[in-house]
């Protein structure tokens, strides 16, 4: 990979390649810094730190990757510069918030800020394992296979129903399920460290059982019957576990879908 030429992994991590995509973001590791460092001087007020930016901005680009529409390398610095310079602008509204505000009260410009407020309020070693744990989360969905991907953003993120995700990717709404269910659980499995195949029999059915209401549970809800997960789960808790380890992943995902690379 590192002997490719930046329009060739562009290519590639749009075709679902992770190591692709990787290989962009490590190749152009020192530029986003030099970037960040123009966009933040070091004695900045309120704490906003370059390395910071730097970093918000990778995790931008892993989140919004197939959002860049672009295929030359100009193309692909141009749109990363953009990234730096919004997530900077983000930096320094955070820090002249917090400095206005004493009681620890921060005012949003919007609510898409809201995990990144929440980060700040951390210490520095939670805001690295939280910020890992997303970088993870968006390295194994960049992983899944593109039609996994497709319907688990148009089902989950945008939040379409299964008849219309069923017409634009031109599949039956039981594939739909099965695809999503697939990329659900696959997210699940990679990201607590579980192998499929060295499952007992017993945990086999209770993944299953979990896949299989989690896919029920979204029908009800989209067919416009009240219920909430707390009472599908009442309803079969053999597998609540299992379940909220499902709907966690999503939400997860969710917090790092807001659209644009803002």
């Amino acid at each position: 990979m590192s002997t490719l030429p930046t329009t060739e992994l562009i290519h590639r991590a749009r075709d679902g390649q992770r190591e692709a995509l990787e290989e962009l973001l490590r190749r152009y590791q020192a530029v986003l810094r030099k970037w960040a460092r123009g966009a933040i001087k070091p004695d900045a007020p309120g704490g906003a730190r370059p390395s910071d930016v730097a970093q918000d901005a990778s995790l931008a680009v892993f989140r919004h990757f197939l959002s860049f529409k672009g295929a030359s390398q100009a193309e692909w610095t141009s749109w990363l510069r953009k990234v730096v310079t919004s997530k900077a602008k983000m930096s320094r509204r955070r820090a002249k918030g917090a400095e206005r505000n004493s009681s620890g009260n921060v005012p949003l410009d919007s609510l898409g800020e809201t995990q990144e407020v929440a980060s700040a309020r951390r210490s520095p070693s939670q805001v690295t394992a939280h910020r890992e744990e997303w970088r993870r989360l968006l390295v194994h969905f960049q992983g899944l296979p593109a039609d996994q991907q497709e319907a688990l953003i148009l089902r989950r993120l945008k939040e379409l129903s299964v008849a219309e995700v069923a017409e634009r990717m031109h599949r039956s709404e039981a594939s739909v399920d099965s695809l999503v269910q697939r990329a659900t659980r696959t997210l699940r499995d990679l990201m607590v460290g579980v192998e499929a195949e060295a499952a007992t029999p017993e945990a086999q059915r209770i993944r299953n059982m979990a896949d299989m209401v989690l896919t029920g549970y979204l029908r009800r809800c989209e067919a416009g019957e009240r219920v909430t997960l707390e009472e599908v789960i009442q309803e079969h808790p053999d597998c609540a576990e299992e379940l909220r380890g499902l709907l966690h992943g999503m939400e997860q995902l969710k917090a790092l879908w807001p659209g644009e690379p803002t």
